[in-house]
């Protein structure tokens, strides 16, 4: 094999190390093939402003086949993100995000030992669990460090940020140091020569931990290698006494949050690769020795690609699952409104007293017992009867002209606090199809008409307070 088909195949196939192309070539020296190698990526490397303890800086060789696949993993996370957003404006979103913080909850147990309850995990998800027990704190503090992120996807990454991170997981709201102050013992410290650090020296980590900020504001580096090198970063410096690999893997979700994938990137489960922990290390121990990142981007390459292709195989399970749900309803929704025992609108309206303070009520009218019913619009009289469902219905239709005459009509005879509503009432009273009334009903939600709540296999709708 010529040395240029040799560069490529260790540059592109695979990047070697050296000792691996010594290996693969089986030679007692490959010093010349490797002068050719490392020429041949100088065309490719991109010089990073994070820097080794050395003071030296680390790069990124993005070599045509690694930068590949690069814009391989941004396009199936911008894909995800896209059929994410699809489900989210569909209001289908429930499941997926219940089912996929399971997963992670689950991937968790197993990296901290703990044998993994389902009706514990899936309480905890729920926020069921008013007792919860020792074992599962952690997990639930990482839940938290989850849905923070969630909820601000627009916060600057600062040490506020990793404060934030490091006091939940510690469970307390007062932190009484930070950064970590001793130095960390393990196999990679104690080594003397071609020393690679997984917890660098503590007076270091304030100006390193500067050095990553100010890398992730302003590094014109893609997404995908800007989210890559602050989880070796984190895990090289090890800022903190406790849990500075979870801390690693959640700034690695939160660079994909505020760059754009937002809440998206909480329910993919990253978290796998804290469980091959050794290779992980080892790839950044190679990276490091090199002060080359390459190494530990194509092992996380290597490893989060199927992690996107499973998170999106859930997606869509998840949106089937809540189709064949709402449909399933259809069949089981009359039953749940009769054990409701929700009247007919037109006795309700018959028995109900007429606003006029005065009014010469008929014998006929007289002994009817009276009931007070209050309804949502308080500009409007309590104790509707048809002529004032009418009222109301073209109020609405004046005051908000983005409701549907259909959905005027449904909810000015369907907004009785305290009552719930169904998909199949709107389809039985306005005479359309499913969907369109599935939609309806929505869109109503939507503009603050009623609250959507889920009854065990059903969605009810229950009109909110307006004044």
């Amino acid at each position: 094999m010529v040395n240029n088909e040799l560069i490529l195949k260790f540059s592109n196939e695979k990047y070697y190390t050296k000792q691996e192309v010594q290996r693969e070539m089986r030679i007692p020296s490959v010093d010349k093939i490797w002068e050719d190698i490392l020429s041949y990526r100088s065309n490719f490397i991109k010089p990073l402003t994070l820097k080794h303890i050395t003071g030296a800086r680390l790069n990124v060789c993005l070599t045509p086949a690694i930068n590949k696949k690069v814009n391989d993993f941004e396009r199936k996370l911008n894909n995800l993100m896209l059929q994410y957003t699809k489900l989210k404006i569909l209001n289908m979103n429930t499941y997926f995000e219940y089912n996929q913080q399971k997963i992670i909850l689950n991937e968790l147990s197993k990296y901290y030992h703990i044998t993994s309850d389902d009706n514990i995990i899936s309480s905890l998800v729920k926020k069921e669990l008013s007792l919860i027990p020792p074992e599962y704190y952690i997990i639930a503090n990482y839940l938290k460090c989850l849905n923070s992120i969630k909820d601000k996807t627009n916060e600057v990454i600062s040490d506020l940020v990793l404060g934030e991170f490091y006091s939940n997981l510690m469970g307390t709201e007062e932190l009484s140091e930070f950064y970590r102050t001793k130095e960390v013992v393990n196999e990679y410290n104690k080594v003397l020569i071609d020393k690679v650090y997984i917890g660098i020296p503590p007076r270091l980590i304030g100006e390193s931990m500067d050095y990553l900020f100010e890398f992730i504001q302003n590094s014109d580096a893609s997404l995908f290698v800007k989210a890559a090198s602050t989880l070796y970063y984190i895990y090289y410096i090890h800022p903190f006494e406790f849990y500075s690999e979870e801390i690693s893997i959640l700034l690695f979700k939160k660079v994909f949050s505020y760059f754009g994938i937002d809440e998206l990137a909480t329910y993919i489960n990253f978290e796998k690769i804290l469980n091959i922990k050794e290779k992980l290390e080892f790839s950044l121990s190679t990276s490091q020795k090199n002060l080359d990142l390459t190494y530990f981007i194509e092992f996380l390459l290597n490893n989060l690609t199927p992690i996107l292709d499973e998170t999106l195989d859930n997606l869509v399970a998840s949106k089937s699952k809540e189709i064949i749900n709402e449909f399933y309803q259809v069949e089981k929704e009359e039953k749940v409104v009769e054990s409701k025992k929700e009247p007919v609108i037109e006795d309700v309206f018959k028995n109900i007293e007429p606003y006029e303070e005065e009014i010469i009520k008929s014998d006929s009218t007289q002994n009817l017992p009276q009931y007070n019913s209050e309804i949502a619009i308080k500009n409007i009289p309590s104790g509707l009867k048809e002529e004032d469902a009418k009222r109301l219905e073209q109020h609405l239709l004046e005051m908000n002209p983005s409701l549907s005459r259909s959905q005027a009509f449904f909810y000015a005879r369907h907004c009785t606090l305290g009552m719930s509503y169904t998909i199949s009432q709107f389809k039985k009273e306005v005479g359309c199809a499913y969907e369109t009334a599935r939609t309806s009903m929505d869109n109503l939600v939507n503009l603050g008409y009623y609250r959507k709540e889920m009854l065990r296999n059903k969605f009810i709708y229950t009109p909110v307070k307006k004044y």
